[in-house]
């Protein structure tokens, strides 16, 4: 019973660390600047004033300029994966600049007719979405890992 009891710690404990690992911040001696790009959906197209900042840019240097132009179709909207800041407009106007925080892609939608055929409810957000945090996770999992070891000594002593 010892030996099962030991086992199961160890793997416990395997998991534990093994989800603080997966969990941990990216690296910071990856690429030194975010990638810009852009696409268009409809008669329109869509383009960045820059294609890569650094990411240590400041003031106008970190800002991107995104221009949506109409080629028979009209405006509806911007989608724009990645971290990234509105400093002007919205993801509603033809022209929007963006201070980027991660690589950013844009897609600039036209319509006909100019209405939103799209399913986005909220489209005046200033900022990106967030994503969700692990560490709650993470703190689960390790106090579970706590528990776990402080009932198998208990377990061992008896």
């Amino acid at each position: 019973m010892k030996k099962i009891i030991s086992i199961a710690l160890v793997l416990v404990m395997v998991f534990a660390l093994t989800a603080v690992a997966t969990s941990a911040k990216e690296s910071p001696t990856g690429e030194k600047y975010y990638s810009i790009s852009t696409d268009a959906e409809g008669a329109g197209t869509a383009s960045a004033d820059k294609n890569k900042i650094a990411k240590d840019a400041t003031g106008d240097d970190a800002n991107v300029t995104l221009t949506a132009t109409g080629n028979g179709g009209i405006f509806t909207k911007w989608i724009i994966s990645g971290n990234y800041d509105i400093v002007s407009g919205d993801l509603n106007s033809a022209v929007i600049v963006i201070k980027p925080q991660s690589d950013v892609h844009a897609t600039a939608f036209f319509t006909s007719d100019g209405k939103d055929h799209g399913d986005i409810v909220n489209n005046n957000n200033t900022t990106s979405p967030k994503t969700a945090d692990a560490t709650p996770y993470v703190a689960t999992i390790v106090l579970l890992a706590m528990f776990g070891a402080m009932f198998a000594v208990k377990k061992i002593k008896e």
